[in-house]
């Protein structure tokens, strides 16, 4: 996946975990960088090991969307949006 920072392109470092991944249920401090589903994202937030970065993804939808949101306002280290289809603008607005 390609990730942009400050408008330019850079390495993916980040592992996709699944919603059912055992990581996210279990006790263990998350570590390295891991991208949670959106509504997951708080509750692996606080289970960081130092040093760990905790982004979110989710599509632009209903109650990802927001879970997006409020992953990007809490500080999440990235934020991923899944686009459906590249016609439909409003993903990009939210990207924005």
């Amino acid at each position: 996946m390609t990730l942009l920072r400050e408008g330019r392109a850079v390495a993916d470092e980040f592992e996709r975990l699944a919603a059912d991944d055992p990581r996210l249920t279990g006790d263990a401090p998350l570590t390295g960088a891991l991208l949670v589903p959106a509504e997951a994202y708080a509750a692996a937030a606080a289970r960081a090991a130092t040093g760990a970065r905790i982004g979110a993804w989710g599509r632009a939808e209903g109650a990802e969307a927001e879970a997006l949101a409020a992953a990007s306002q809490a500080g999440a280290a990235a934020i991923v949006i899944d686009f459906p289809a590249y016609n439909d603008g409003r993903f990009f607005s939210l990207a924005k």
